[in-house]
């Protein structure tokens, strides 16, 4: 298992946010890639969890999960205003992350 410095857990997650981000429009437009791109994710989501070893991730990582994974399942519906709200959420609990990061 490999490690990775908390700058570069910061520097990750500042990366993630975009792609979490592309969801939306994604969605928006009626990607017919969607879901794939939203469990390719959660892929990466949980891929980060080997490597930060004990970095602070527990309550962003769990919860950002249950979510992506909840959204393939959203998306298929027409929820926009649900699928807009959980895709702030994400970004919202990443955010938190960082901000986390910064102060330790």
């Amino acid at each position: 298992m490999s490690q990775i410095t908390e700058k570069e857990y910061r520097e990750y997650l500042i990366v993630l946010i975009p792609l979490v981000w592309k969801i939306l429009p994604l969605y928006e437009e009626k990607n017919e890639h969607l879901v794939d791109y939203i469990d390719s994710v959660c892929t990466e989501v949980k891929g980060i969890k080997k490597i930060i070893g004990s970095l602070p991730s527990r309550v962003w990582h769990d919860r950002v999960l249950a979510i992506l994974e909840q959204l393939k399942e959203e998306v298929l519906l027409d929820q926009h205003k649900k699928i807009k709200k959980e895709t702030f959420k994400i970004t919202s609990l990443i955010d938190k992350q960082i901000d986390e990061l910064k102060g330790v």
